[in-house]
């Protein structure tokens, strides 16, 4: 069903999102929605245009980008 679906890629894009400073698997966000990591990988991509873990990247990236922007802090 399309809408469960939706519902656990968006549950998967909270997750990631708060584990931002984490260093969490595609695998593990996938066994903590009882789904199949390639179907969870699948539906991802299917529903987002990118793979759950360039989705991390990207968060991780975009967040390093804010800091350095925003902060004192200097790339160690």
């Amino acid at each position: 069903d399309d809408e469960e679906l939706i519902g656990k890629i968006n549950k998967a894009k909270v997750i990631m999102r708060e584990s931002i400073y984490k260093n969490i698997l595609a695998e593990e966000i996938a066994k903590s929605l009882n789904i199949s990591y390639s179907g969870f990988r699948r539906a991802f991509k299917e529903f987002t245009g990118t793979s759950p873990t360039k989705y991390m990247m990207e968060l991780k990236l975009n967040e390093a980008k804010l800091m350095l922007s925003t902060t004192a802090q200097s790339v160690k």
